[in-house]
C-alpha cells in the first residue's frame, strides 16, 4: 500500500515545494518513508520494521494530520501533510500488526526458555501494548507463577 501526501495539506504547513511529497509505502514486515531532497536530485528514504516502531501518534489538525512514528533506537519520524483517513489507515496497520505479534507470542510463552521474571515482562510489555486484555494478563501471569 501506498500513501502519499496531500499538497494542500503540504502547503499549510509551509512545504511549498509540489515535487517534495512525503511517500509512505506499507510492505508485509515494515514502513517505507521516500521524501525527494530538497536540492530534487534523489530520494531520501527511511525503512523502519515492524516490531522496532514502538509507538504512531498522529497530531490532528483542522484540516488534515501529522504522524509521529518513534522507533527504538532512532529519532522520530514526522510525516505532515496526511488526510486524517490515511493517518488512522497507517496507525491501524500497524495495530494490527503488533496484535497479530502479541498474540502468536501469547500461544508460545511455555516454550519460551527464558526465566519467569523474563516471561512476566514480556507477558506485562504485551499487555501494555494492547495484546493482551487485563483478564488475559492475570490468567496468564497466575499459570506462570504456579
Amino acid at each position: 500500500m501506498k500513501i502519499q501526501s496531500n499538497y494542500l495539506l503540504r502547503v499549510l504547513k509551509k512545504d511549498y515545494n509540489p515535487f517534495t511529497a512525503n511517500n509512505i509505502i506499507i510492505h508485509n514486515d515494515r514502513i517505507e518513508f521516500k521524501k525527494r531532497n530538497s536540492h530534487l536530485i534523489s530520494m531520501d528514504s527511511q525503512q523502519l520494521e515492524f516490531d522496532r516502531i514502538s509507538g504512531i501518534d498522529i497530531n490532528k489538525h483542522l484540516i488534515g494530520a501529522t504522524i509521529i512514528v518513534k522507533s527504538v533506537g532512532s529519532k522520530p519520524i514526522v510525516v505532515e501533510g496526511l488526510t486524517k483517513t490515511n493517518a488512522e489507515k497507517i496507525r491501524q496497520i500497524w495495530i494490527d500488526h503488533r496484535n497479530t505479534i502479541g498474540k502468536n507470542d501469547k500461544r508460545n510463552i511455555d516454550e519460551d526458555p527464558d526465566s519467569k521474571l523474563s516471561k512476566l515482562e514480556r507477558l506485562s510489555q504485551l499487555k501494555r501494548d494492547g495484546a493482551l486484555t487485563t483478564g488475559e494478563f492475570q490468567q496468564l501471569k497466575n499459570e506462570l507463577l504456579k
